[in-house]
């Protein structure tokens, strides 16, 4: 994906950003008791509070809001680079403060800051970067206080074709008809919007509403649910001089909770799965500017995170949702650009208002890549593809793996065993790369399981003195990456130690447990033969466990010179060579407008391109990049 990231750091008594365009460290005029416009961040909450507050206002105020909004904007640009324009920031714009040199306290401050805001004002009419008809911003901050390396689970957020999907919408009739959310319509129009999606995926079942705390509770903890987006909609608040709450239903009363209660169940089921979801909370002052917030709650654990800086007009609030969830799950957009392109086509109220400007997003994840048929893809931005270059695909190879995986998940196994697959390529085929692959095809090809994905470090390099120690070795890699923390220190990694991790990480019926293992060596085989009798015992005990996930061993191996990998009887490898000449153009076929292919010209494009390759997977891979411009 690619955005312009801006870094942001405390540097004494000066905040400085890492300018994009001189690629230097300079002093910005940010501080927490600037001023823009003449107000402190609080007041420019309030002043958006006030816009929403009234329904109608004369034509001849209309402007002025408009002007005073832009020059909140504008100067917000220039304390942050100065009065000159000289970069062009594209289609998205992303802050994150340097973690190593700033307090949780810096960091809160940098979400506070009213980002949508920013105005280009240098060039002609002023105009807010969000709301540019012909060439919008997506303008994001990282919200988490732990840098992207050090952050447990998969930040590499693989969209499958049918996210799980849980709304949590309370319904509580208040007396004073003005306080309901209407929740029970907001359902039935996503319902209606979203359903045919999920019928045609035969994946209706990924979509779950729950009203109460005792229900969100049970769907995360206890039915294991494991959602990849959570929306939240309904009454937020923010008493006293920290924290959210969000109102539950409880048998029709209402029942407020606190966000950081909320925050701490999404992050024990994170642990034990690796994904984190992206959560939406459409409710009143998540992200408050003058006091901790949802927004900060969530995002040590999400993955991205949508909440809103001020009070929350219901009506634009539910457009909003009900535009962007669509363009996430059906049109496959990543969250952040999905807010972009609502926001660029909002009513003309909404901009007069200042309403727009109350949205936030917060984005931690590294890469977006959304799954599922690239033929029936209606996005119209690369964001929404995301690493899209390695997804050429060996058809054959991929084939053989969705084939053997089918045998062990899909049709009745045979035997409890674990399902292995085993595949070999020298470096300049990019075995590493391929393992990428083999994740998307558990992802996008078995959409009525929960797949669990871990990397396992094998400890290839020990050498044990006898086979004793060499179990001992190898249980102390399962556990560590059931653990998912290759540095967590081992004392026990026995078997019953390691069924109860495997317990508290499967996500119930229909789980897949899938271990990725590599670069090996085909030295490296009497290794993995150990480890896959450790794994044969331990199915052997899971069998009668209910809800035990079905296991998957999977193992990449970099072909040394002279040396092949040959597996024991019954297994088959997958042998990886160059791509095929129709295989790039069909790669190219899909992809042809980032890469600005015009369809008479695939045919020879892709004949060029395997003849310079040489049969090169590393090659093709970099060729591709430089042809869609993610390369110089």
């Amino acid at each position: 994906m690619r955005r312009t990231e801006i870094r942001i750091k405390q540097a004494g008594d000066n905040i400085q950003i890492l300018h994009p365009a001189t690629r230097t460290w300079q002093d910005t005029t940010l501080s927490r008791d600037m001023k823009l416009d003449n107000r402190s961040i609080p007041d420019i909450k309030a002043l958006l509070d006030n816009y929403l507050d009234k329904d109608y206002l004369p034509n001849n105020t209309w402007d002025m809001r408009v002007t005073e909004q832009s020059k909140i904007g504008a100067e917000l640009w220039n304390s942050v680079f100065g009065k000159s324009v000289d970069f062009d920031p594209g289609s998205w714009l992303h802050f994150i403060p340097e973690v190593s040199e700033s307090s949780e306290d810096f960091i809160d401050f940098i979400c506070k800051v009213p980002w949508t805001m920013l105005t280009r004002g240098a060039l002609g009419k002023p105009m807010f970067m969000a709301l540019d008809r012909s060439d919008p911003v997506a303008i994001t901050v990282d919200a988490s206080a732990v840098a992207p390396d050090e952050r447990r689970g998969n930040y590499n957020i693989l969209q499958p074709p049918t996210p799980r999907l849980l709304l949590v919408m309370p319904e509580v009739n208040h007396t004073d008809a003005a306080k309901n959310t209407g929740a029970a319509s907001h359902r039935e129009a996503l319902q209606k919007i979203l359903e045919p999606h999920y019928e045609a995926g035969k994946a209706p079942q990924n979509i779950k509403c729950v009203r109460s705390l005792a229900e969100f509770e049970s769907a995360m903890l206890t039915e294991r649910f494991d959602p990849h987006i959570i929306y939240f909609y309904g009454h937020g608040t923010t008493p006293g001089a920290k924290g959210t709450k969000f109102q539950f239903d409880n048998n029709g009363k209402e029942d407020w909770q606190d966000v950081g209660d909320i925050a701490f169940v999404i992050t024990q089921v994170v642990n034990a799965n690796g994904n984190p979801p992206f959560i939406w909370f459409n409710a009143c002052l998540g992200a408050a500017a003058n006091q901790d917030s949802a927004l900060r709650s969530f995002s040590a654990t999400a993955s991205c995170v949508v909440a809103m800086r001020t009070v929350v007009r219901m009506d634009a609030s539910r457009i909003l949702a009900e535009r962007a969830l669509k363009a996430i799950i059906v049109d496959r957009f990543s969250p952040p650009i999905a807010v972009r392109e609502v926001l660029r086509n909002c009513p003309t109220d909404w901009m007069r208002s200042g309403h727009w400007a109350s949205t936030v997003v917060a984005a931690q994840f590294a890469d977006w890549t959304a799954l599922g048929n690239d033929d029936e893809r209606v996005a119209e931005d690369d964001d929404a593809v995301g690493n899209f270059p390695i997804r050429v695909d060996r058809v054959d190879a991929l084939g053989m793996i969705e084939s053997r995986l089918n045998a062990s998940f899909v049709a009745p196994a045979a035997s409890d065993d674990p399902a292995v697959l085993f595949w070999s390529g020298a470096a300049d085929q990019m075995p590493a790369i391929f393992e990428e692959r083999v994740r998307d095809v558990v992802v996008e090809r078995f959409p009525g399981h929960k797949p669990v994905l871990l990397k396992v470090e094998l400890q290839a390099a020990a050498r044990p003195k006898d086979p004793d120690e060499l179990d001992t070795q190898l249980r102390v890699a399962i556990f560590k990456g059931l653990s998912n923390n290759a540095d967590v220190p081992v004392e026990d990694a026995s078997f019953g130690r390691i069924r109860r991790l495997i317990a508290n990480k499967s996500p119930g019926r229909n789980g897949v447990l899938m271990l990725l293992h590599g670069p090996l060596a085909a030295s490296d085989a009497d290794l993995v033969k150990a480890y896959m009798r450790i794994w044969k015992s331990l199915c052997d005990d899971l069998k009668d466990s209910p809800n035990s996930p079905r296991v998957a061993l999977a193992f990449g191996f970099d072909a040394e010179q002279g040396e092949t990998f040959e597996a024991s009887e019954g297994d088959e490898v997958v042998h990886l060579g160059a791509v095929p000449p129709a295989e790039i153009k069909t790669h190219l076929g899909r992809y042809r407008r980032f890469y600005n292919i015009a369809p008479a010209d695939l045919e020879t494009e892709s004949l060029k391109l395997a003849r310079d390759t040489e049969g090169s997977f590393r090659t093709l891979l970099e060729k591709l990049e430089k042809k869609a411009g993610f390369r110089r």
